[in-house]
């Protein structure tokens, strides 16, 4: 149950990892000198809001600007229920109540978010525990919020398999992004998997069916759609 908060300090180089606990998949947005739009931290908080408690009776119509501000949003992934907090937010009007006209971009290859928002493509972006390496190594994002309290990323198994440390010598399925996560290097660190010696790692197909023909021993997969 991660939340974050900003503080002056972390404009400070290397400043961000000595205060933030980051872990599942976070918005971030860039901004001149790192510093955020207030009216941005606005909607970002009135959106978490919406998803974790109570609206208030007011509605969109009544409390919606006359002018909207156009900006974007580049998902990180196709299309599906992980954003459908965004999805909502703009079919209900609670980004157009804070003055935003929201457009959601879905991910296409070549349109990684870490590269589309420092590049001024995008307005906003959807990215994962890595986004700490990126500001670290100097790229001038600043991390919003992140809206999944819980890591949505799982390991499907062939039977006989019951935790990751059964894991060693075994084949596991996963995207290049998924193998460099944070969140996945420390668990794999903890039980002793180290991929090249102990544990091969396989390119993704994105295909359950992978696993179901025991073309390898376990998948990475995302909770909400892939194991249904």
């Amino acid at each position: 149950m991660n939340q974050y908060s900003s503080h002056a300090g972390l404009n400070e180089p290397g400043a961000l990892s000595k205060h933030l606990q980051f872990r599942g998949w976070g918005c971030f947005q860039v901004q001149p000198e790192y510093l955020l739009n207030f009216r941005h931290i606005l909607f970002i908080i009135n959106l978490l809001f919406f998803i974790a408690g109570p609206v208030t009776a007011t509605s969109a119509a009544d409390a919606t600007p006359t002018v909207l501000e156009k900006v974007s949003l580049q998902l990180s992934w196709k299309h599906q229920f992980q954003f459908a907090g965004f999805y909502t937010a703009v079919e209900q009007g609670y980004f157009a109540e804070q003055g935003l006209e929201v457009e959601i971009r879905e991910f296409q290859v070549g349109a990684d978010p870490i590269v589309e928002v420092p590049a001024e493509r995008a307005d906003f972006g959807i990215y994962s525990d890595e986004l700490i390496f990126d500001r670290m190594e100097g790229k001038p994002v600043v991390l919003l919020a992140n809206y999944f309290k819980r890591f949505p990323l799982v390991f499907l198994a062939q039977p006989g398999l019951q935790n990751l440390a059964d894991l060693k010598g075994e084949r596991l399925m996963i995207s290049s992004k998924g193998a460099t996560s944070m969140t996945v290097r420390a668990a794999f660190h903890k039980v002793g998997l180290i991929p090249g010696e102990n544990l091969e790692l396989v390119p993704s197909s994105f295909n359950i069916d992978s696993l179901v023909r025991g073309e390898v021993d376990a998948m990475a997969a995302f909770r909400s759609n892939e194991p249904l």
